[in-house]
């Protein structure tokens, strides 16, 4: 590493976590006591509202384990946001992100089912170090499947991955008025397959189709040329199915895959290597979101089936909207 540990081990420390949770009592404790065995100075901890006396009970018991652990770690300060309403996943989760940039400048954001290892944490700090004064780069992801394309360098793609991440308050303004500007979608690209496929998501967010979050922060960062930074290897686990899980139902590539530490040779060599990019963005297209050539067509298919596949009465209020009901 260019730091020494024990210097490291300090910044570490003072750079502040968000963990997002609702109703994963085991994951999310894990991950608290994971940043009071770290001694970091400020967890925030953002929680949806429950939708159900069942998540509520969880919910108490989640506060009293908090609460119990604070007493016995005492180098830390918790912060919490209970949501006193179920908000969803998609605002849930940007409601908990834009608290947490209202109180720092940068940090670390994870979420209940992930399981991070040691150097995601390194190479968060380091990492911010890297694009904190580029407005090239958006993100420090912890995330990346596909094991050692880059000879043990962290890389650049243009493809968000929000199971660990880390960002600044600037950088997080930058990404919501990306998104806003996303509010005029052309009807579908004649590009690629590629494009198609996040336009016809992200419509379906902000239609209410669909309940969540990255999607398009995903497209905002292809149109607007953003990059976000990766490791050569994968530093965070997701966890899996539960029944806790909102939008995934069955485990599947590459959700259970392990965590490794940074390579003895880690370096910072091959940042703008593009024959790395495109072999990352190739194999996330093809390997993670199944992502053909009839997704070309998708923005039409869209128009036809959508209707049957998302009836009106179980869309939720328009995502943007929902998001500007924030502000106010």
């Amino acid at each position: 590493m260019v730091e020494n540990n024990l210097r490291l081990k300090g910044r570490i420390q003072d750079t502040p976590w968000l963990i997002i949770g609702y109703s994963r009592l085991e994951g999310l404790l894990q991950l608290v006591k994971l940043a009071l065995e770290l001694e970091i100075k400020n967890i925030y901890i953002a929680i949806d509202g429950p939708r159900n006396l069942g998540i509520l009970e969880i919910q108490k018991t989640i506060h009293k384990e908090i609460a119990k652990l604070s007493s016995v770690f005492q180098n830390s300060n918790i912060h919490i946001n209970q949501q006193p309403e179920n908000l969803g996943v998609g605002i849930g989760v940007t409601s908990a992100i834009e608290w947490f940039f209202c109180n720092v400048d940068e940090g670390i954001i994870l979420e209940d089912d992930l399981a991070p290892n040691i150097d995601f944490f390194k190479f968060c700090v380091l990492g911010l170090d890297v694009i904190r004064d580029d407005s090239n780069f958006l993100m420090v992801c912890g995330s990346q499947y596909f094991g050692d394309l880059s000879g043990g360098s962290a890389f650049s793609a243009s493809i968000p991955q929000i199971w660990g991440w880390a960002t600044t308050q600037k950088k997080w303004k930058t990404i919501r008025r990306m998104v806003f500007n996303l509010s005029h979608l052309p009807f579908m690209s004649i590009k690629t397959s590629f494009n198609n496929f996040w336009i016809v998501g992200t419509r379906r967010v902000f239609q209410g189709k669909i309940d969540t979050w990255d999607i398009p922060i995903v497209l905002a960062c292809i149109f607007n040329e953003k990059k976000i930074l990766l490791p050569p290897v994968n530093l965070v686990s997701n966890m899996g199915v539960d029944k806790s899980s909102s939008n995934t139902h069955e485990s599947v590539f590459p959700l259970e895959i392990s965590n490794h530490p940074l390579p003895q040779n880690f370096n910072w060599r091959n940042l703008d290597n593009k024959e790395i990019s495109e072999l990352f963005e190739k194999n996330i297209g093809s390997k993670v979101y199944k992502i053909r050539f009839h997704h070309f067509f998708s923005p039409i298919f869209s128009i036809i089936f959508d209707w049957y596949r998302f009836p009106r009465h179980k869309r939720l209020n328009p995502y943007l909207e929902r998001w500007r009901q924030l502000f106010s």
